[in-house]
């Protein structure tokens, strides 16, 4: 199986990378100083990614929600006072929306 058909994850690291459309290769060329090699040990859980580094990667695969997950699983500090986000898309907010309103309805009349 190919890695953009690639559908389990090891990390959300390497999810938004393939879903950006970079390879490990062409996303270190975008990154400053970090390695090939070094995005491989992050994705797979072999190696911390530092802050600024999540930073990197959630702006160069325009994924801010890999910042809440650095913060919510990894930062002591984050893990204690930040809620972890839930990213859905918009057509399954707006249903989701739409059935509470439904449920509250009877309440209202």
């Amino acid at each position: 199986m190919s890695e953009q058909t690639k559908k389990e994850y090891q990390t959300p690291y390497e999810e938004y990378r393939i879903k950006a459309g970079y390879t490990r290769e062409s996303a270190s060329e975008e990154l400053s100083g970090i390695s090939p090699d070094k995005i491989y040990r992050i994705e797979k859980g072999k190696q911390a990614a530092e802050p600024d580094i999540v930073l990197q990667l959630a702006d160069l695969y325009h994924a801010p929600e890999l910042c809440n997950y650095h913060c919510t699983h990894k930062c002591e500090i984050g893990q204690k006072y930040i809620p972890q986000v839930d990213v859905q898309d918009l057509p399954s907010i707006v249903l989701s929306t739409v059935a509470t309103l439904n449920e509250i309805q009877p309440l209202i009349n």
